[in-house]
């Protein structure tokens, strides 16, 4: 049995990223923090016009990492969007 290969913390982020565009998030970026912290190696920020697209961006950003058998270490999106 072939073991999966884990997307780069790079690629993941784009997966992340395209899976926001696709909820109609805008503004959409990719910071790499490897250097800075220990603590993650990427963030992807976007924003949202409403309250539940908002919550709709987080949902799918979850469900495209949940797909590659991931799992966020933290998600916002959901306490400020109402």
């Amino acid at each position: 049995m072939a073991l999966k290969k884990s997307p780069t913390p790079l690629q993941l982020a784009r997966l992340l990223r395209g899976a926001a565009v696709d909820k109609k998030a805008w503004d959409c970026v990719v910071i790499d923090v490897r250097d800075k912290t220990s603590l993650a190696d990427c963030f992807v920020i976007c924003e949202g016009e409403t309250d539940r697209q908002v919550r709709a961006i987080a949902d799918a950003m979850v469900e495209a990492a949940k797909e590659k058998e991931l799992r966020p270490l933290g998600v916002d999106g959901y306490q400020d969007a109402g």
